[in-house]
C-alpha cells in the first residue's frame, strides 16, 4: 500500500473539518446532512490514525487538533 504524506493527509483532514463545520452552521437539521456529517467524522477518525502513525516517525507535523482548528482569521 502507498504511504500518503503528512501534506495530503493534512490537506484531506482540514477539507473534512471545514465541511463538517459548514453543515453544523446550516440551519436545516436534515436526515442527509446527519448521514454525512456521521460518514465525514467517520473518514477523520481514519484520516488521524493516519496521521498520528506518520507523526511517529516524522518530527516536524502540526498536532493533528492544531490542524483542523478553526482559521483564526
Amino acid at each position: 500500500m502507498a504511504e500518503v504524506s503528512g501534506n495530503v493527509l493534512g490537506f484531506a483532514a482540514r477539507a473534512i473539518a471545514a465541511e463538517m463545520r459548514r453543515l453544523r452552521a446550516t440551519p436545516d437539521d436534515r436526515m442527509e446532512d446527519a448521514i454525512l456529517l456521521d460518514d465525514y467524522a467517520n473518514a477523520l477518525d481514519a484520516i488521524e490514525e493516519a496521521y498520528d502513525r506518520l507523526a511517529a516517525r516524522q518530527i516536524n507535523l502540526v498536532p493533528f487538533e492544531d490542524l483542523i482548528a478553526p482559521d483564526p482569521r
